[in-house]
């Protein structure tokens, strides 16, 4: 490995000469059994001590000036030692490796831009750039994708060193081939974000597909997933500390919201296949969040903030402790977070969703004329139903009924035969959607370590985390045309029922928005558990080894009140009058049955409510063993360089249990009737993984290596398959590095894709053979015959660090990510247009009654033959201290910018090839992407002030390439620009001891979202997955430590 050294740094070393690069490494006596140290300043001491044990120890001159070190007697080993001369002195310590150490300040998480990792090795592995003079770390210190990280405020080199999350082999991230993108600290800190999803999904990699503005209409799963590429969470591997999480959800993602962030050293993202290195389900890539192991004393943050329209009101608290014991062979840590926010209720609380935005067929249309088929307009509604009933049959018509039981005219509004409707009576049912859901999340995490040995060390951690999110306007209940008001109904005036009997009618069709039942509400807890006991260990001059067990459980409660019993509601709606009391009673004589007015707005009764309500529930315990064990070291030495090899095992057992009511169980609620599920699935791992420099110190070949992994994975459900990996990674010199990877990458079906048979939602649809818009009931089937998916995955790429720009930063890689056998769903209007194309398969999931008319159209999940998107991901940075232009000024500038050009996402199922690159497509089946991304901040440090500006790009994308021409009038929406800005100011800074103030503004100009509608009857405004629905927000709090 070839190791860059700071001017400012210096490894201590009895051979040493006064200038600032101190080396020892070579010239160390045998290490003793007991450690003696004379009264000495502390540079001396260190080299001593270096001398003692042959051990290097890296510490900053500047840092250890003027301080002396006191004498040492009998240490039993250098950790005991170091405890000891570095007692009162400001300063810690963290080993790189079994033989090399580095000094840095006791609150370095904070002062330092440093990583260190947890995987499989004995000693954790650090990279470590010199800790800013500043009494704040400098902002901006964000890292590439080739995992570099940027030192404002520090020298311009640095020393590398670093186990990335792209391999398991310990590796400099500058020099491994897949891309890795590193985000500090203080990178979330510059934000001052709320939760860690919040400022990953503003990187250009990320969709957030599912946090609590995306997940609005869900009845369970609300919380904060990650979701790279867009392909879907399932397929971005979330990690902690190198080891697999115990998933949150029954379809096997994680939630975010369970993860301490207080203790989050950094987070490394692969934006690339990972499953030879990490195994199943890294195909989008691998997000692996590495804690800090060495946290020394208190540390705290509490924040406050409120959008600007007082609203979306949230607090975050988090504390953390840690401690050495056992003359540090010992260390214990843990941390707790608590978070609540109130979320927005309503659409319509923002201008641009009060004005009732919905997609209207256009009148105007007709084949072939140049009119385009639908049209974005304000002012909408629904066409077909009001909120005190519509009465579409009879004499009554097209009449609808008041709050007090009368008839009066119903304006339709302009239509064009569809569900929406433009300036009409109907009621706009998107104005009352849930634009934020309510959000709470605590959590409490601990670990503790032991050396058992010089070689040997013992982990346990325990972590427990609960969310909650409560959706009060999930949905209101409705009866588009299906309410069947009988002539002698209890509750029609004389004069109506002598008007049917008059027209010899037996009654009318009544079509409702339920709006006065109240909503359906979705409340969502989770609860998870999850411990790990693990050993790692070294031995010879370079193998290192980790065994661990880890066992976690999440338990998910889905309580959903206000749902409505179908067999009640219908006995309910059929009253008549008792003869003998002349009171209202249901015709049916049901036990407990109250009569219920649906006649007009506000006419239902509490009674009545009361018995069509009931309660949907559904429990599912998610249950996950993991034994897992690998080792690495150096092989053996070639004519380039050591050859560094991998290897280990796996077993991991996933099982999902899902109990429900038993309303649901028989398909007697309006809507949800989720099924029960259970079952498990079983995998056996075994991976190797082997880097091979090839060239060393040559004319234009600094350094070549190859970078190659295979595991073979043999699951209970699918059989066995293999993934592989190969990686080239060649520096010409310290500016050019080209680096390319061609990886076999693989997702099985999970257990609820095999075997779930979940709930009744319902779709706007217009049927083929009729033309007529439709909204039908819809069910996911079960596909215990699914298949693994697998990738092939091609990344190949250049990092540039010109020497003429010292600080600059720049790479650029290609990516390419074929998926065959995607599993997935099909949305129903694509299953109705392709059964009418003539794919038949799916003609077996359209259901329609004897007259011929669809009545439901079902789901299943299925191998959707490909899945491809392929494009460019840019990074650079730049970090420019204004002294370099002659300025008396100790200020940094940081600068850096990320962006996603994405060429194709493209969808073929056998049927037809669909490339959804630059649009939003958010209403089907087959989303999309804007095709340019972006984000990028300038930062600027100067002594204990920090200032951050970012923005986030959102570019400029057409609706949905599957539509047809001229489907829609507004069919290109214009690109967006969202900024943030924040400010940090520390009032004390003494070694251990610092408090910090930090305000942040989001949505700094409170940018509107770009207006986009959807083709849904509930109308939503705009496409949440791109654009900000909250706007402009504030945030304030303060941090500390001693």
């Amino acid at each position: 490995m070839r190791t860059r050294l700071s001017l400012s740094f210096a490894i201590a070393c009895a051979l040493a000469s006064p200038p600032a690069l101190l080396i020892a490494d070579q010239c160390f006596a045998q290490s003793e059994t007991r450690l003696e140290l004379e009264q000495q300043p502390l540079s001396a001491a260190l080299r001593a001590l270096g001398n003692q044990t042959k051990t290097n120890i890296l510490f900053d001159p500047v840092a250890v000036r003027d301080l002396d070190a006191p004498a040492v007697m009998d240490a039993t080993d250098i950790e005991d030692a170091l405890t000891k001369i570095l007692a009162g002195s400001g300063l810690t310590y963290r080993f790189i490796d079994a033989r090399t150490v580095t000094l840095i300040p006791l609150d370095a998480k904070r002062h330092a831009t440093s990583e260190v990792s947890s995987m499989h090795n004995g000693r954790q592995s650090v990279r470590l750039a010199q800790a800013p003079t500043s009494s704040s770390s400098a902002p901006g210190a964000d890292a590439d994708q080739s995992g570099a990280v940027d030192t404002s405020g520090m020298t311009t080199e640095s020393i590398e060193m670093v186990l990335v999350t792209g391999t398991r082999i310990q590796r400099s991230g500058f020099t491994t081939p897949t891309p890795v993108t590193v985000v500090e600290s203080a990178d979330f800190e510059a934000r001052a974000t709320t939760n860690i999803a919040d400022y990953l999904n503003d990187l250009p990699a990320f969709l957030p597909s599912q946090t609590p503005t995306t997940n609005t209409i869900a009845t369970g799963g609300v919380g904060n997933f990650l979701n790279l590429r867009g392909l879907g969470g399932e397929r971005t591997l979330l990690l902690v500390d190198g080891r697999r999480h115990v998933p949150t959800t029954n379809v096997g993602t994680v939630s975010v919201n369970m993860i301490p962030a207080l203790l989050i050293d950094r987070v490394e993202v692969v934006t690339g296949g990972a499953s030879a290195a990490y195994g199943s389900d890294a195909v989008a890539g691998v997000v692996n969040m590495i804690f800090d192991r060495d946290l020394e004393g208190f540390r705290g943050e509490m924040q406050s903030g409120i959008a600007e329209r007082g609203d979306n009101e949230e607090w975050r608290v988090a504390l953390a402790f840690g401690t050495h014991f056992a003359a540090g062979r010992g260390h214990f840590s843990i941390a707790a977070e608590g978070f609540d926010n109130d979320g927005i209720q309503y659409q319509r609380d923002r201008p641009w969703g009060a004005r009732d935005w919905g997609i209207v067929l256009n009148p105007a249309y007709a084949p072939g004329n140049g009119e385009p088929q639908k049209l974005l307009l304000p002012d909408t509604g629904l066409s077909m139903a009001s909120e005190g009933g519509l009465v579409l049959s009879g004499p009554f018509a097209g009449m609808q009924f008041a709050p007090d039981g009368s008839l009066a005219p119903f304006n339709p509004g302009y239509s064009g035969g569809g569900l929406i409707a433009q300036g009409g009576d109907g009621p706009y049912a998107g104005s009352q959607a849930v634009l934020a859901v309510p959000l709470k999340r605590h959590n409490v995490f601990a670990r503790g370590s032991y050396d058992i040995t010089e070689n040997l060390t013992g982990l346990l951690e325990a972590s427990y985390a609960e969310q909650e999110a409560n959706n009060h306007n999930l949905v209101q209940p409705f009866n588009f045309g299906d309410i069947l008001i009988r002539a002698d109904n209890a509750f029609l005036s004389p004069d109506l029922r002598a008007q049917l009997v008059a027209a010899g009618v037996p009654g009318f069709a009544l079509s409702r928005l339920n709006t006065d039942f109240g909503f359906v509400q979705a409340n969502d807890k989770v609860e998870t558990k999850r411990a790990v006991a693990s050993l790692r260990g070294s031995f010879g001059a370079s193998w290192t080894w980790d065994a661990y067990y880890q066992y976690g459980r999440s338990e998910r409660e889905n309580i959903d009140p206000g749902n409505v019993i179908k067999a009640n509601m219908t006995s309910a709606l059929d009253a008549v009058i008792d003869p003998i009391s002349g009171d209202a009673e249901c015709r049916s004589g049901a036990p407990g049955c109250v009569p219920l007015n649906v006649l007009g707005f506000g006419a239902p009764s509490q009674a009545a409510l009361d018995y069509i309500h009931g309660t949907a529930s559904v429990f599912t315990l998610v249950e996950q063993d993991v034994v897992a064990a690998s080792m690495q070291g150096t092989a053996f030495d070639n004519w380039a360089g050591a050859v560094s090899v991998a290897f280990g095992a796996e077993y991991r057992k996933d099982s999902v249990s899902t109990t429900v009511d038993s309303i649901s169980a028989s398909d007697g609620f309006l809507i949800g009737n989720q099924k029960p599920v259970q079952g498990e699935i079983e995998v056996k791992e075994a991976f190797t993984e082997v880097v091979l420099p090839l060239l060393t110190d040559l004319p234009l070949a600094q350094r070549s290596e190859l970078n190659v992994a295979a595991r073979v994975t043999d699951y209970s459900t699918s059989g066995s398959v293999t993934t592989w990996k190969a990686g080239l990674s060649h520096s010409f010199n310290d500016a050019i590095r080209v680096r390319a990877t061609r990886s076999r990458d693989i997702r099985a079906p999970n257990v609820f894709e095999l075997y779930s048979r979940s709930g009744t939602g319902f779709w706007p649809v217009v049927d083929p053979a009729t033309g007529t818009s439709l909204l039908v009931q819809s069910t996911l089937l079960p596909n215990p015959g699914l298949e693994p998916e697998e990738a092939d995955t091609t990344v190949f790429g250049i990092v540039l660090q010109p020497t003429f720009a010292p600080g600059l930063r720049l790479s650029v890689d290609y990516f390419d990510i074929e998926l065959q056998d995607a599993i997935g769903q099909l949305a129903p209007p694509d299953i109705l247009n392709r059964c009418a194309a003539g794919v038949t398969a799916l003609c077996d999931y359209v259901v329609r009654d004897g007259s011929g008319n669809i009545v439901a159209v079902n789901r299943s999940q299925l191998n959707l033959v490909e899945r491809r998107i392929r494009g460019l991901d840019f990074e650079a940075h730049y970090s420019l201290p204004l002294s370099n232009f002659g300025l008396a000024s100790s200020g940094v500038l940081g600068l850096r910018l990320l962006a996603t050009y994405t060429d194709e996402l493209s969808y073929n199922d056998g049927s037809r090839d669909i490339d959804q690159a630059g649009a939003l497509a958010g209403d089907g089946s087959l989303p999309g992407l804007p095709r340019v991304r972006g984000y990028g901040s300038i930062s600027y440090s100067d002594g204990p002030l920090v200032l951050h500006l970012g923005a986030r790009y959102v570019g400029a994308a057409d609706r949905d390439n599957s539509d047809p021409p001229l489907e829609f009038e507004v069919d290109h929406f214009p690109s967006q620009v969202y900024f943030d800005t924040s400010i940090q100011y520390t009032l004390l800074n003494e070694q251990a001891n610092r408090v910090q103030l930090f305000a942040n503004v989001s949505n700094l100009l409170d940018e509107e979202p770009v207006i986009t509608g959807r083709d849904v009857f509930f109308s939503a405004a705009t496409n949440p997955l791109h654009y900000d629905v909250i706007g402009r927000a504030y945030s304030a709090g303060i941090r500390f430590s001693f």
